[in-house]
């Protein structure tokens, strides 16, 4: 790194940079925490619904916050994290403690570089300043190369930790998954014991030959192709649709006239017959519509006459549908229920491995174990498997030239963050007469904001393609982190980090050309003051969006309001909790794991900066699990968390990558930087062979394809025995424990490790204690240790089957008025045998619709979710 007078290293505005970004930041941050602690005490439905709302089952509760003010503190503190595996789910517990992974990472690194790196590079004699002072690009060549060897042994000693850190994860990950899967709760569901195959040869489209090729069949669901079905029960709930959002608005319209009326005392244009009842209203408040696609072009109709005719008419081909449907070419998918999760299991191995599939070809694919009726995305099924082949190239190709084209923009971002060096090209020098803090602005906060909002379009279009062909949700979510992950890997850090390079050294290579390969790589140290802050605006900022919750808030207290014009809406946005996205939330984190991870030793005071964000992040994603977000997220069952921790090892990777060639710059300067250079190589192909390894050794249990050697007998206990074994106060019996599957090993009554050799047991071969959750807590007992309830004949005959077949016609509900229209409305709906009802809602004065929110069960759409 060049020590020349003058040179952009000596007038590094790092630190005014990063403060123009953090003021404001911490400002705005401020702003939020306090409308969050005014806010909080009276939207009770939008800070805390997990805490009343009784729609959750009892063991789903969060303890009720303290009735004073500030409370709910002391018990957000005083609630652990097992306290989301016990009572939210699988993914979210994972989720939350992907930033304690993080976070460990992070602080140790710092542990690690800063009392070895800072004062190497602080004394490297480059001449950079402030930031840049304790950065890799502080090391001059060829002076200081020797001091490269430090960079290289610490790289040596923190990817040793990142990779035991992660392969340790995987196994905890593996062993508590298994624990849960096999655990009563879970194994008496019917998803559990039930597999999906695609891909189905017309052979295998039989009951009898599935019974052939597999050991245990319970049942077997057989899909017909129902593409004409779909389109008309479609047309069929839009009416509904339509007529309920139409009814609602006639009596509404009509309770504010005749309302507005006798206030003014005039008399209302609708009548009410006061000895038979009937409202005759004026047809000028009766809702219409246009019949056609394209809008304001078609006849004008009468809303409601229309659509109780209508609706009448496409039930009837409906029925004729499903009749036709019944005796239809059959999809190439079959769910195949088993009679235990062991069967199930060994169904989807039996056909997994390699030489089943060579003796079997594509007749028959096993796509999903544990798949949940709720989670397949019906429409996709009935694609030939060449047509979805296509479709994955087509939009992996659509998706790596959308990565292509985007980096056009993110390198404008990354550009504007070096903005102040472009001063010394002769067109550019009006850029030194900015007023630092200004400056400051320009360079830290607006490319922050501006990277963010680019990245925020992309898992939209990422979860759109996806859903063109992938059989379920989960697989759509997965195939959006993947490809979402490389968006963020190639725009977020590798183009913004040569961009970055690139505007700090565009003067020199228009004054020299040849040397830009050089003067890029040893300038990209310089681009951690992007990304410092990067982080600052990203972890801040999003961890005080997070505590507000500013889209419910925004539509349970102000825009509901306006929008929620029927009672089913109202209903739906008061019992309705937030999910999250695995998919697009996944990616984002990880990235900013790896970008900490890839500048450890480039610029170790990131780390910092990173571990300081995590803890953020964690804490705000802490709050909104507990008290906030529900379990209606997609089930992954902590693929997305298996997959994450894998994606954390690319920032592995760069980090050696970069290192080599920072250090291949050195050799061509000194021969010194030779060591540091072999020693970076020898450690990436070391790294890459035991990647290789761990991959092959726990992928395939990691997608569930295998299991852990020796566990079989081990869950068939653990799903029979272990969690059956409880006394009737809830706590374990003295055999409970020792009931437990063998690979998970961890008991009560075993002696807890202590000391420095019982911890790194612990940290090591954490799997060994990854069940105790399941067989020694009370808590988890009560409700892990229950099974489902058993299921009606009409839930297994409709559990995977298109919803179509089914044929379920949503319910008219209307809000109830005084004046007896709405119930005249509902007599006119049955007419046209169209259900409705006014039952549970009512309008107030002003025409709103009110509703009991603690009569929840009672409303007329209420349905109590089948625990597939």
């Amino acid at each position: 790194m060049s020590s020349q007078p003058g040179s952009h290293q000596n007038q590094s505005s790092s630190v005014s940079t990063f403060l123009s970004t953090l003021v404001p930041v911490l400002i705005i941050g401020a702003v939020i925490l306090t409308v969050f602690l005014i806010f909080r005490p009276k939207y009770k439905r939008v800070y805390e619904p997990r805490t009343y709302l009784p729609l959750l089952r009892k063991y789903e509760y969060t303890p009720q916050p303290s009735d004073t003010k500030f409370g709910w503190i002391k018990n957000f503190r005083g609630l652990n994290d097992d306290h989301i595996l016990m009572h939210s789910s699988l993914d979210n517990y994972l989720f939350l403690r992907l930033f304690k992974i993080m976070f460990t990472i992070c602080f140790c690194g710092a542990i690690l570089t800063w009392p070895i790196l800072f004062p190497i590079n602080a004394t490297g004699g480059a001449g950079n300043k402030e930031f840049d002072l304790l950065s890799f690009s502080n090391v001059a060549i060829p002076q200081k190369t020797n001091y490269y060897y430090a960079h290289a042994i610490l790289a040596w000693v923190f990817v040793a930790f990142v990779m035991v850190v992660i392969t340790r994860e995987i196994i905890y990950f593996i062993s508590l998954r298994q624990s849960v899967i096999t655990s009563v709760a879970y194994s008496s569901r019917l998803s559990s014991k039930t597999v999906m195959f695609t891909n189905v040869a017309d052979e295998y489209l039989k009951e009898s030959a599935l019974r052939e090729l597999f050991t245990g069949v319970s049942r077997v669901w057989i899909q017909p192709n129902v593409k004409a079905l779909d389109k008309v029960v479609g047309e069929r709930d839009k009416a509904v649709t339509k007529l309920e959002a139409a009814e609602n608005k006639l009596v509404q319209k009509f309770v504010k006239n005749h309302n507005k009326a006798e206030k003014k005392g005039k008399a209302d244009t609708s009548t009410i017959d006061r000895e038979s009842g009937r409202v005759e209203v004026d047809h000028k408040i009766r809702p219409t519509h246009r019949l056609g696609k394209i809008p304001f072009i078609g006849k004008k109709v009468d809303t409601i006459e229309w659509a109780r005719p209508e609706i009448t008419r496409l039930n009837k081909v409906i029925s004729e549908e499903t009749d036709k449907a019944h005796n239809a070419e059959k999809v190439p998918a079959v769910f195949v229920e088993f009679e235990t999760l062991e069967l199930a299991q060994a169904a989807h191995r039996q056909l997994a491995g390699s030489s089943m599939q060579k003796m079997k070809g594509s007749k028959l694919t096993p796509k999903v174990v544990g798949v949940q009726p709720q989670d397949i995305i019906w429409g996709n099924l009935s694609k030939k498997n060449m047509v979805t082949r296509l479709l994955k190239i087509a939009t992996t190709t659509f998706v790596v030239l959308m990565i292509i084209f985007w980096a056009i923009p993110v390198a404008f971002v990354g550009v504007i963050s070096n903005i102040k060096t472009l001063e010394t090209i002769s067109f550019l020098t009006w850029i030194s007469s900015i007023p630092t803090v200004i400056l400051g602005v320009i360079t830290g906060l607006l490319p922050s904001i501006m990277l963010a909002v680019l990245m925020a379009l992309v898992p939209i279009v990422l979860r759109l393609l996806a859903g063109l062909f992938e059989p379920t949700k989960s697989a759509v979510e997965l195939r959006t982190q993947a490809w979402y992950f490389s968006f963020q890997v190639v725009d977020v850090f590798l183009v913004t980090t040569f961009s970055s390079g690139a505007a700090a050294v565009a003067k020199q290579i228009v004054d020299s050309p040849g040397s830009a390969p050089t003067l890029l790589a040893s300038n990209l140290p310089l681009a951690s003051n992007f990304y410092t802050a990067y982080f600052v605006v990203t972890m801040v900022n999003q961890a005080a969006m997070l505590v507000l919750n500013i889209a419910p808030l925004l539509f349970i207290a102000f825009l509901g309001k306006i929008l929620d014009s029927t009672p089913r809406k109202v209903y739906n946005r008061y019992v309705n909790l937030i999910g999250l996205g695995w998919g697009s939330v996944y990616p984002a984190y990880a990235m900013l794991g790896c970008i900490a991870i890839a500048y450890s030793m480039i610029a170790p005071l990131l780390l910092g900066f990173a571990s300081v964000g995590f803890t953020l992040l964690y804490f705000a994603y802490r709050y909104q699990l507990l008290y906030v977000i529900g379990n209606d997220s997609i089930d992954m069952k902590g693929r997305s968390y298996a997959r994450a921790l894998q994606q954390l090892t690319v920032g592995v990777y760069l980090l050696e990558f970069c290192l080599i060639g920072l250090f291949a710059i050195g050799v061509s300067s000194d021969r010194a930087a030779l060591g540091p250079l072999i020693l970076t190589i020898i450690l990436a192909v070391l790294t890459i062979t035991y990647h290789v390894i761990m991959s092959k050794t726990l992928g395939p249990i990691v997608d569930g394809t295998e299991m852990m050697p020796g566990s079989e007998d081990g869950n068939r206990n653990h799903s029979t025995t272990a969690l059956t074994d409880f006394t009737e106060e809830g706590k374990p019996s003295t055999n409970s424990a020792r009931d437990t599957s063998p690979t998970l090993g961890g008991s009560e009554d075993s002696p807890k490790k202590t000391g420095i050799k019982g911890k790194l047991q612990h940290f090591f071969f954490s799997s060994r204690f990854a069940a105790k959750w399941l067989t020694v807590r009370k808590e988890l007992a009560s409700h892990f240790n229950e099974p489902s309830r058993p299921y009606t004949n009409e839930e297994l005959e409709f559990a995977f089957v298109p919803p179509s077949l089914a044929n379920e016609q949503q319910l008219v509900w209307i809000a109830r008025d005084d004046f007896g229209l709405s119930s005249q409305e509902v007599a006119g709906c049955k007419e046209h045998d169209v259900p409705a009802t006014d039952e549970e809602a009512t309008l107030d004065e002003k025409a709103k619709v009110q509703w009991s929110q603690e009569r929840i069960r009672e409303a007329p759409i209420f349905e109590e979710k089948v625990p597939y």
